[in-house]
């Protein structure tokens, strides 16, 4: 949507590819692109669906709007990952864009936007890419669902893993609303917390 974003891991390694052979460091590098008729004001970079850098741009009516690169440590656990550039709305009669035919509020800040498709990054190194839901799986799968034995094994994954906990917990009858959980999640770290909380916040009553 007026943007095109693209973006490499280790200079090797394209959306949709499986990025493999890893070293304790992952080097983003993101370029974003455009008509002279839109700039860019920022960049973000999103780990299974969740902001981790960010960075403001200046903006420019030239072709290339930024170059951006990043280092990140390797995940313990395969992730996939996706960069989304944003800027000012274009307000010019020839190229305005329209509002949603959904809005969420009478407040419209209109933007443009360039997404790249994944990245898959295969992190614990076994040649294959593990989603979130399959690693979700495999620990409940091997502590069932409960939540004193989850929520220490939890504590090296992210928040799409812990999402995808509560979903199947939830499934099996262990609601993350139950006093148990609720005692443990307080004390649980932010990331896993925030996990149960998204799912939970999916599930709540209208």
């Amino acid at each position: 949507m007026g943007l095109l974003t693209q973006m490499t891991i280790n200079e090797r390694f394209g959306v949709g590819d499986l990025a493999t052979g890893l070293g304790d460091e992952l080097r983003v590098n993101v370029t974003v692109l455009g008509p002279s008729w839109v700039t860019a004001d920022r960049v973000d970079l999103f780990a299974n669906g969740v902001k981790i850098r960010e960075m403001k741009i200046d903006a420019t009516q030239s072709i290339e709007k930024a170059r951006v690169a990043w280092t990140i440590p390797r995940p313990a656990h395969d992730i996939h990952l996706v960069a989304i550039a944003t800027g000012p709305g274009v307000t010019l009669p020839c190229w305005a864009i329209p509002r949603p035919y959904q809005p969420t509020s009478r407040v419209w800040e209109p933007r443009v936007i360039g997404a790249t498709n994944p990245v898959w990054i295969d992190a614990d190194g076994d040649g294959r890419f593990t989603s979130p839901r399959g690693y979700a799986a495999g620990l409940v799968s091997r502590a069932g669902p409960d939540p004193a034995k989850l929520i220490p094994l939890l504590d090296s994954f992210d928040q799409a893993v812990a999402t995808q906990v509560a979903s199947l917990c939830h499934a099996a009858g262990r609601d993350g609303r139950n006093a148990e959980w609720k005692r443990l999640l307080k004390s649980a770290p932010g990331h896993i917390r925030d996990g149960f909380e998204a799912f939970l916040k999916s599930t709540a009553a209208p």
